[in-house]
């Protein structure tokens, strides 16, 4: 059988985009193992970036644009429909070989054509250029990675069809399709070979079944299959949210009693009704994306792959190889800031935390705007001067990076430098619900010190205004009390 699709449209975000998505949706963090030998191989680099990504591609410009434009998109929309704040700073960084052979030496495991993990600076994408699945394959490992700020751990199935899912939207003028068939549901209709549901449900990313291809296909489209019927089919669909939550703290079969009321045996049939229908949902939104700016493209020089493929190689356990790479690039780019950024969270890794440090130190000197990198780094010096400097020199190069001027607005109270740090929070731009109360009581202490004590009244209330729990609400009420004490006595 073939399907074909009937359209849901809707003009504001569905429930399974609403703050449950974050919580469903949780990284694959891919731990490569292969042992490779070093190799840039013989193809031309070329080195793009746009607003929110860079990429290292050996296929050519247009189709390289065009995968780049698709992760701005696919990040834009995750961000206006799920209403989501992103709270990392890291960047990601898609590498795209044309080569198969050399996919290989950098990949997770044979037969795979895409690979998503997480460092500790960075997010990262290894893909293999394939054709016209290009943006799938892409959309598919970013929506491992975009989502990744849950620490909930959910079934890989629901993972990996949930990846799925999206990995086929669609933009076109002021319209988003979400649930497209793509090579998942391609297969299923061909084959429609299932898996009994309990072993679908039970099973982990190192199942032997992903040694198989032809199982891992099947697995894939099942997971596919089971996740378009939960989020799209109007039996399921209401009470997305609520299946959810269970299914992070119950799993599958306790999620699918408690929430529809169903056992397995109901779901499977469900399950293979919907898949008999002749036509499958897909969800239609009316959310207009912005267009993608320019990308900035330009040739990538043979040190700096060095950098970016050592990396990988890092990743793969090979940390000679990986140490080899970096060293020959330290030879004719000893300024580079990137380098020193590799090599001290290598250092870190192999267990050589004063040689990390240095790296670190480095890397800041020279110049270095990663913020997650800045961030660590002054976690590694703790409350200490250096610590302030550091982020001194990072708010030089970066005035809008709000999270190190918090961070340094508190350093500089706790070290009695209290103007300064006062002046350091009152620049910031944006406050992330979890920083404010810690912002409001440092502005409070620290009036309070300097006699100000009309200013931390006004800070003490804005605690109060900030709080949500009780714990929050208990302690801007002791703020407040505090600050009224300080106005009422005599100066």
């Amino acid at each position: 059988m073939s399907y074909t699709l009937k359209m849901l449209r809707f003009r504001s975000p569905a429930p399974l985009f609403q703050r449950h998505l974050r919580l469903w949706l949780t990284a694959l963090a891919v731990l490569l193992f292969t042992t490779p030998q070093r190799s840039l191989g013989k193809e031309s680099w070329l080195r793009l970036r746009s607003p929110n990504f860079e990429m290292y591609t050996a296929i050519g410009t247009r189709q390289s644009t065009d995968i780049l434009r698709a992760f701005e998109q696919v990040r834009e929309f995750f961000l206006k429909s799920t209403r989501a704040r992103l709270t990392t700073h890291r960047p990601t960084r898609i590498v795209v070989f044309g080569d198969e052979a050399q996919f290989k030496i950098y990949s997770t495991r044979d037969r795979v054509v895409g690979y998503a993990f997480r460092t500790e600076h960075r997010d990262h994408i290894g893909m293999l250029h394939s054709g016209r699945y290009n943006r799938e394959i892409a959309t598919h490992e970013y929506m491992h990675l975009l989502i990744s700020e849950s620490q909930t751990k959910l079934p890989t199935w629901f993972q990996e069809g949930t990846a799925e899912l999206f990995a086929t939207i669609v933009v076109s003028e002021n319209k988003v399709k979400v649930g497209e068939l793509g090579p998942s549901a391609i297969w299923a209709s061909q084959n429609q070979r299932w898996f009994d549901l309990d072993k679908l449900l039970r099973a982990r990313y190192d199942d032997p079944l992903f040694n198989n291809p032809e199982l891992a296909q099947a697995f894939y489209a099942q997971s596919w299959a089971m996740v378009h019927m939960i989020n799209l089919s109007p039996d399921y669909r209401p009470q997305v949210s609520k299946f959810v939550a269970a299914l992070a703290a119950e799993g599958a079969e306790r999620a699918f009693a408690q929430v529809y009321g169903k056992t397995l045996l109901k779901v499977r049939d469900d399950f293979d009704k919907y898949l008999d229908r002749k036509k499958l949902k897909v969800a239609v939104y009316d959310l207009p994306l912005e267009k993608v700016a320019a990308v900035e493209t330009q040739p990538a020089e043979d040190v700096e792959m060095q950098i970016v493929l050592g990396t990988l190689l890092a990743q793969i356990k090979s940390s000679g190889t990986a140490l080899d790479m970096y060293n020959k690039a330290a030879s004719t780019q000893p300024a580079s800031w990137e380098l020193r950024e590799e090599l001290g969270y290598l250092a870190e890794r192999l267990g050589k935390a004063a040689e990390a440090h240095e790296h670190f130190a480095k890397a800041i000197e020279l110049g270095c705007i990663n913020r997650s990198t800045i961030l660590h780094y002054a976690g590694l010096l703790g409350d200490t001067p250096v610590a302030a400097e550091a982020f001194k020199r990072a708010l030089e190069r970066i005035p809008d990076f709000d999270e190190a001027r918090f961070r340094l607005g508190l350093l500089l109270i706790k070290q009695e430098h209290l103007q300064e740090g006062i002046a350091q929070l009152e620049k910031m731009k944006q406050l992330r619900p979890e920083w404010s109360l810690p912002y409001c009581r440092a502005l409070v202490h620290a009036n309070l010190r300097l006699g100000k004590q009309d200013r931390a009244l006004a800070a003490a209330q804005a605690a109060r205004s900030y709080a949500q729990t009780p714990e929050e609400i208990a302690e801007a009420e002791q703020l407040k009390q505090v600050a009224e004490r300080s106005v009422t006595q005599p100066r």
